[in-house]
């Protein structure tokens, strides 16, 4: 059961995290585009 529990948990983990990492990686490509 536990197995089980634990897989569904990191993979939406693993979408927020991406999901932010995707935010964070636009700010910081239009902030080089600003400063360039």
């Amino acid at each position: 059961d536990q197995a089980i529990e634990e897989k569904p948990t990191p993979t939406k983990n693993k979408r927020g995290g991406t999901k932010r990492l995707s935010t964070l990686e636009r700010t910081a490509q239009e902030g080089e585009a600003i400063m360039k």
